[in-house]
């Protein structure tokens, strides 16, 4: 309500008579701070749909290259190396990513596992059995079997795959690869499968003088050498052929 007293115009509120200069005062107040609401109101609409919008792109769906996390990064780098860089780098990729327990680090060092290198197998291996331990994250045992079916003396692969609570099966595979010993009883100079790497010392026959004479493996009997002899391989069962230049009988 508003009255006249002596010209000039008075406000009633319920906190009691203002006159006009005060009322409009107390209108702007009140107009200001009704403005400053609604610019607040209107900010947080548009502080929330942008921040909806920032948080959907900045978040990495299927397919996004984008990781989540600072770890995330340097896992993915860590992979890269493991798979594309030298062999020193490869082997120093494989030994650090035992920091990062998960399906990823798991699925990379197991394939890693059939790497040109020996000792980028042995680290991988090593990396493996540590997370293993710690059981920080599921290994699936199946690429670790295969690998040992290609590798029965790998001695870092066995460790892991005991950690895992697989010896019967690391028994049952070394059993299996390696020959009984009526059959291969002949000691030879060591010497690596051509087909597969495998260190050869024990063959079915091998000629008298055969480590005093010069000789090589091959995948295929060629034309060179005038003397050879030929057997399964005991990691891979692919037919040897040890071949003579000179005869070794």
């Amino acid at each position: 309500m508003s009255a006249t007293r002596g010209g000039e115009l008075i406000y009633r509120s319920q906190q009691g008579s203002v006159s006009e200069s005060e009322g409009r005062c107390l209108q702007a107040k009140t107009g200001a701070a009704r403005g400053h609401h609604e610019r607040r109101v209107r900010m947080s609409w548009w502080t929330k749909l942008f921040g909806a919008v920032a948080n959907r792109e900045s978040s990495p769906g299927k397919g996004s290259a984008v990781p989540q996390t600072i770890g995330d990064k340097i896992v993915e780098d860590l992979i890269a190396t493991l798979r594309t860089g030298d062999e020193k780098a490869r082997g120093d990729a494989a030994s650090q990513l035992d920091k990062y327990p998960c399906a990823v680090s798991v699925k990379a060092l197991s394939e890693a596992l059939n790497d040109s290198s020996t000792e980028v197998r042995a680290i991988a291996a090593i990396s493996l059995r540590v997370i293993a331990a710690r059981g920080e994250c599921r290994i699936d045992p199946q690429p670790l079997l295969d690998a040992l079916k290609s590798q029965p003396n790998a001695v870092r692969l066995k460790e892991c795959l005991r950690v895992l609570g697989l010896q019967h099966e690391v028994d049952r595979i070394t059993e299996k690869q390696f020959p009984t010993s009526a059959q291969y009883t002949a000691s030879c100079m060591p010497f690596k499968c051509p087909h597969c790497s495998f260190e050869i010392a024990k063959v079915p026959s091998w000629p008298t003088r055969g480590n005093s004479v010069a000789f090589y493996a091959q995948t295929k009997l060629d034309q060179a050498g005038a003397y050879h002899i030929d057997f399964a391989c005991a990691a891979c069962t692919k037919t040897v052929y040890v071949v003579w230049d000179n005869n070794p009988r």
